[in-house]
């Protein structure tokens, strides 16, 4: 399997390590730290030995995951609450 193949629909490119770490802007061994922190999903296609691979639109999830609001979404937020709509 090539570390950049495709699914029959294209949409759902497979990465390496080396490949999510460029993506992801991350080193390697802070990728690695993820996938023992159980935060990052992947596949071993082969077992606990192996190479790694990701889905690219797993990883574009696991960075929308953690998105955190502006300050004037949460003061909007706030005023939703206080005035009871919310």
């Amino acid at each position: 399997m090539k570390s950049n193949a495709t699914s029959e629909g294209g949409a759902n490119k497979m990465l390496s390590v080396g490949e999510a770490s460029i993506f992801l802007g991350y080193k390697r061994s802070y990728i690695y730290k993820l996938l023992r922190q159980g935060l990052l999903p992947h596949y071993k296609p082969t077992g606990e030995k192996g190479r790694i691979f990701f889905k690219e639109s797993e990883i574009e999830a696991f960075i929308l995951r953690g998105r955190r609001a502006a300050s004037h979404e949460l003061a909007e937020r706030a005023e939703d609450i206080l005035s009871g709509r919310g």
